[in-house]
């Protein structure tokens, strides 16, 4: 039997954007993304299973490298995203090897590299011009990556456009169903986890 969960608990929820028609259009003028370079969102979803206060480790913390190339600045924590919420990082397109690397913290040695840290290897493709969200996912040993190509357009007037994802590590995990009480309908039916919905308009 399907679980029927508040969303505020148990799924990511990623917002697009809420604005008036003429604050989009405004906006639209100011729009670029380089033709040349794809863009990428990284969120983490990752669950720790390792003690609170383990030492010397924040293993909730990544620092993000693209074929060696590192791409952050700080470390992105659970549950954030690099850049920031309403903004791409534009990388070069293509295939790739992305590695995340836990920001160990080791006395007043912040950032060292120790056996172990490298929680996440991924090779991702990429196409140019388009927009992408990396979502870091699980629980050590078995964490994972999933690339979402992001079909992004401006939401009707007034309206607003949310996605969803079952995310939630379970021993026996189930599909979910999320409803909206205003709309009275279902906005996703039988999410299954690892399960990421387009971009929907309330």
């Amino acid at each position: 039997m399907k679980n029927i969960l508040k969303i505020s608990i148990v799924l990511l929820v990623i917002g697009l954007l809420s604005c008036e028609k003429n604050l989009i259009e405004q906006n639209q003028l100011w729009e670029y993304a380089d033709p040349n370079s794809a863009n990428i969102k990284v969120v983490n979803a990752y669950t720790s299973n390792i003690p609170v206060g383990a030492p010397g480790v924040g293993v909730t913390r990544f620092y993000i490298y693209q074929d060696g190339a590192k791409l952050n600045g700080n470390a992105i924590s659970t549950a954030g995203s690099w850049p920031g919420s309403a903004t791409y990082s534009s990388i070069k397109p293509g295939n790739s090897g992305f590695t995340l690397i836990l920001d160990r913290r080791i006395g007043t040695d912040y950032g060292k590299i120790a056996r172990g840290d490298t929680a996440f290897n991924a090779k991702l493709t990429m196409d140019p011009s388009k927009f992408y969200s990396l979502f870091l996912i699980g629980e050590a040993p078995t964490q994972s990556t999933i690339l979402v190509n992001d079909n992004l357009k401006n939401p009707e007037e007034n309206k607003y456009a949310v996605r969803f994802a079952n995310l939630v590590v379970s021993a026996s995990p189930k599909p979910v169903d999320i409803y909206s009480r205003r709309g009275k309908k279902n906005l996703a039916s039988n999410l299954s986890y690892k399960s990421i919905t387009d971009f929907v308009e309330i």
